[in-house]
This record gives structure tokens, C-alpha cells and sequence, in this order.
């Protein structure tokens, strides 16, 4: 918890209180941000990652939502079946218009978007990042071989 989550997690002692406990440490990392209520209101675990993106966060259920006409605010489990899970990454991708920056083969956007929820000015700061690069690229040439098959 301290390597992953520093600011949440400054020290040993509090880290061992949350330690194997996922429902707490999300409700203290999502606590007040993302439109989610403080640590007891128990927002960052309802509203933790889900769907194929990662939808996070009480504001992006909430906008989901009144978008799609699905009540994933009080159904947030929804999102764990498939077509849910690729409705709320479709609306993700189209709002957050990254396909201006896949259309760019600009990764490092891309994964911002997706990630961080905002484009940085470092690059391969967003989670996983590396792995991301990787199976682009291995991807890539997979697609580029085929093509010459063809």
C-alpha cells in the first residue's frame, strides 16, 4: 500500500490497519474526489473500476447514467456483465473524444485519458503503461504481418 498508494499511505502503521482489506483501502483512495463522499460514506468501493475501462468514481456513474438511460449509479455491479462493460467504454472513449489521439498513435494520450482523466506532460505516467506499449507494438506488427498476407 505504500509503494502503490504513498499519499494515502505516508506510513507503516496506517498501511497495516487497511492491510488485505480492499473495501476499506478503496474508500480511502476514492474518498472525496470523483464526486464520491469521504472515507465513511463508502463511495470509493461502490463506485470502484468497473467495465473495460475502469469507470471510476460517483461522477462518471452519475454522467453514465443520465447518458445511457441505465441506472448504473444504483447498479453499479452492472458493469461487471459484458455488454455493460463495453457500453460504459464506448461512452468513455466517445466522451473523453480519445480517438483524436488513437487516430494519432499517441499512446501516451491515450493512457492519460483513460488512467489519469487528463492529459500530463510526462510520458508513460499512466498505470501500466509499459505493458500498454508492449502489446501495441505487438499487436501492430501481428496486424502488419497479416496485411502482407492478404
Amino acid at each position: 500500500l505504500m509503494g502503490t498508494f504513498k499519499k494515502y499511505f505516508p506510513n507503516e502503521e496506517l498501511a497495516k490497519q487497511y492491510e488485505r482489506k480492499p473495501e476499506m483501502i478503496a474508500n480511502r483512495v476514492y474518498a472525496n474526489r470523483m464526486g464520491n463522499g469521504d472515507e465513511k460514506s463508502g463511495d470509493g468501493w461502490k463506485y470502484r473500476g468497473r467495465g473495460f475501462l475502469q469507470i471510476t468514481g460517483k461522477s462518471n456513474y452519475t454522467l453514465l447514467s443520465k447518458e445511457t438511460g441505465i441506472d448504473y449509479l444504483s447498479k453499479p455491479e452492472l458493469l461487471l456483465n459484458e455488454a455493460d462493460a463495453m457500453i460504459s467504454a464506448l461512452w468513455y472513449w466517445s466522451n473523453n473524444n480519445i480517438n483524436r489521439y488513437a487516430d494519432l498513435d499517441d499512446l501516451d494520450s491515450v493512457s492519460d485519458l483513460i488512467n489519469i482523466g487528463r492529459r500530463t506532460s510526462r510520458v508513460g505516467d499512466a498505470n501500466g503503461y509499459k505493458h500498454r506499449e508492449e502489446l501495441l507494438n505487438k499487436y501492430k506488427k501481428l496486424f502488419w504481418l497479416n496485411q502482407l498476407k492478404t
